[in-house]
């Protein structure tokens, strides 16, 4: 896929206002988040931030890849990334409106779509409440929150994964503590 995109990456991301990507710079190793267990509590899972590649115009970096056993099973496109609006969207013209809901206020746009196969689930969450003038007109956005997530169809595999992340943490946490309080 990088050889397809080379030229595309090469001419376009600095235009766009993205860093200049290089192929060892689609996939890097995350660390966890200040919460979670440290990488050597969880030797079998790993997350990554990768460089999606959408089409020639359009790409997102540092968007969220989780690998179980070196297999692919989560892809997050956070509220961070304003660029899952966009994908969101995206989805909703290519799949419809899938199940779920979209509600629509003069001052709030709330919506969650799934879509799903014997293969993955994706789900976008999405809400946006605007500012309103005193004759009820938009004028902003008072608060924002869109997310994309696609999850590898295999809830036992799912459950299997929170447990062993669970049970990493807790083994962290106690550790931590005990050498925390081993002086008292």
């Amino acid at each position: 896929l990088y050889g397809t995109y080379k030229s595309y990456l090469k001419n376009n991301f600095n235009s766009i206002d993205y860093v200049r990507i290089k192929k060892n710079e689609m996939l890097k190793q995350a660390e966890p988040l200040s919460y979670k267990a440290p990488l050597s509590y969880t030797p079998s899972h790993h997350a990554y931030e990768a460089t999606l590649i959408f089409s020639e115009d359009f790409a997102i970096d540092k968007v969220q890849a989780y690998f179980w056993n070196d297999t692919l099973y989560r892809i997050h496109i956070p509220n961070s990334l304003t660029s899952a609006a966009e994908v969101g969207e995206g989805l909703i013209t290519k799949y419809g409106d899938g199940v779920g809901y979209n509600k629509k206020t003069n001052d709030t746009k709330d919506q969650l779509h799934r879509w799903g196969n014997d293969n993955c689930l994706i789900t976008y969450r999405g809400k946006t409440t605007y500012s309103l003038n005193n004759q009820g007109f938009p004028t902003g956005v008072a608060s924002w929150f869109h997310e994309v997530e696609i999850i590898k169809n295999k809830p036992d595999l799912i459950t299997k994964i929170e447990n062993y992340l669970h049970k990493a943490d807790s083994l962290w946490q106690s550790e931590r503590n005990a050498a925390k309080y081993k002086n008292l």
